[in-house]
């Protein structure tokens, strides 16, 4: 069987966040005449969750940038759109391969949110706009190179010009979405008045980053532990009577051992769920401490379908193109290293998502599309120098950088490197008492996205 360590780390060791609970990401390519919702799910969306006043339609845009003449893409776009508006602002949501809806749901709750223009995208391949190819092959794979942050950048300065003409406006992006934000900085500043990224970081080092995120996950490890002592206990009973032969599995992944409880590591950065850990710990164990296999199982099985079966394959592609130096086939084991040479104790972590990634096969001996993904020949990172030669031409641009102090997949240790080389187009800030999901909570972000004049 063919390990799954490699591909996998780039799936949730790039910014993929509400890994539980995710929806499958491959569905069918719209046609090019598409023109409307191509499912009950959007109509649904669109008649019940998109408010009256919202204005919402499509753009037509190519599948590949450089081929305009190729195959065509509808984007949705959604939101408080007036015409007379000073600056608008692009939400730009996390993934790579979630759609804008639960995010714009958020937003409507957020009084500071209701009195902004603010327009929500479906990034190509999710949601209500063009998804990503149906087929699970390795030709699809390489078409999919065409669905990053590249061209959903250039998607967004279409939507912009039909609705602003050449009015710019403020990009907010979170975790992924803050790629994003920042890719916009670096393909078409002329758009942007200015930048506000949540729970990313731009760093030269994808190892070092994920070194980095695996000691915030031990720091919030224990945070969580001293608020819940009881479920530290929990935790090593359960993995205590987890056999190494004790396997799960989906379509095409399988799962063994005790390290299938370290996949409860992913929801440490999302302070919001901290309580479906509290539950989850609870309903594995009877009153007499017993694992109970069969709620384990469910868990188990539900996990890997929703999140590591090969219908999450376009994000898996997307984060390796975009989110690998190339320095390491495993971010893991870059990172790893790194922290063994410093001197960790790793085995006494009570959670380690690379503990999770190490239990991790494919049932594939063969896998077309897995191998397409670790090969792929586009390769597309950002680069400090192509921000540095966009803020250089547009002195005047600003990128506002927020970390939350429980974010366990951006945390705060990871923005020095930016702050340090774009320098004073760097504005930070740290919030304490949230997470990776605290971005729209946060009263400070809203009144900076909702100042004038100063960029």
């Amino acid at each position: 069987m063919k390990s799954m360590k490699s591909a996998k780390c780039f799936i949730l060791g790039g910014l993929l966040i509400d890994l539980l609970g995710q929806a499958s990401f491959a569905r069918e390519l719209a046609p090019p005449e598409f023109a409307g919702p191509a499912s009950q799910e959007c109509r649904d969306f669109m008649a019940t969750d998109i408010p009256a006043y919202y204005q919402k339609g499509f753009v037509t845009v190519p599948e590949d940038w450089e081929n305009p003449e190729g195959n065509k893409l509808s984007i949705f776009y959604y939101g408080n759109i007036e015409d007379d508006v000073q600056t608008p602002v692009v939400f730009f949501n996390g993934g790579p391969g979630q759609d804008s809806h639960s995010s714009s749901g958020r937003f409507q709750t957020v009084e500071a949110a209701k009195t902004k223009t603010i327009i929500f995208i479906d990034q190509r391949g999710t949601g209500c706009s063009s998804l990503y190819p149906a087929e699970l092959t390795a030709a699809a794979a390489e078409r999919q190179v065409h669905y990053g942050s590249r061209a959903i950048v250039k998607d967004a300065e279409a939507v912009r010009k039909k609705l602003f003409g050449d009015k710019k406006w403020k990009a907010f992006g979170q975790s992924y979405g803050g790629l994003i934000a920042h890719r916009y900085v670096a393909v078409a500043p002329e758009g942007l008045d200015s930048v506000f990224v949540h729970g990313f970081a731009v760093m030269s080092s994808w190892g070092e980053l994920y070194k980095l995120r695996l000691l915030s996950q031990k720091r919030i490890a224990e945070s969580y532990f001293s608020k819940a002592p009881e479920d530290r206990r929990r935790l090593e009973l359960i993995k205590a009577q987890i056999a190494d032969e004790t396997c799960f599995q989906g379509e095409n992944t399988r799962v063994c051992g005790a390290g299938v409880m370290d996949s409860l590591s992913l929801m440490l950065g999302l302070p919001g769920q901290w309580g479906q850990i509290h539950a989850l710990l609870a309903e594995l164990l009877d009153a007499d401490g017993k694992l109970k296999s069969a709620a384990l199982r469910k868990y188990a099985e539900g996990m890997i379908r929703g999140n590591l079966d090969r219908t999450s394959m376009p994000g898996a592609l997307i984060a390796k193109m975009e989110m690998n130096d190339r320095s390491s086939q495993s971010q893991c084991a870059a990172a790893l290293g790194l922290l063994e040479k410093e001197g960790q104790q790793l085995a006494d972590w009570p959670l380690n998502e690379c503990r999770f990634f190490s239990s991790l096969t494919s049932l594939n001996e063969t896998d077309p599309v897995l191998d397409t993904i670790n090969g792929v020949a586009a390769f597309d990172p950002l680069r400090f120098e192509d921000l540095s030669q966009a803020l250089l031409k547009n002195p005047g641009l600003r990128i506002h950088l927020y970390s939350g102090g429980l974010d366990a997949y951006a945390p705060r240790e990871i923005f020095s490197e930016e702050r340090r080389e774009l320098g004073a187009a760097v504005v930070y800030k740290n919030m304490p008492d949230t997470g990776h999901d605290g971005y729209w909570l946060e009263q400070e972000i809203w009144e900076d996205l909702g100042r004038q004049g100063a960029r």
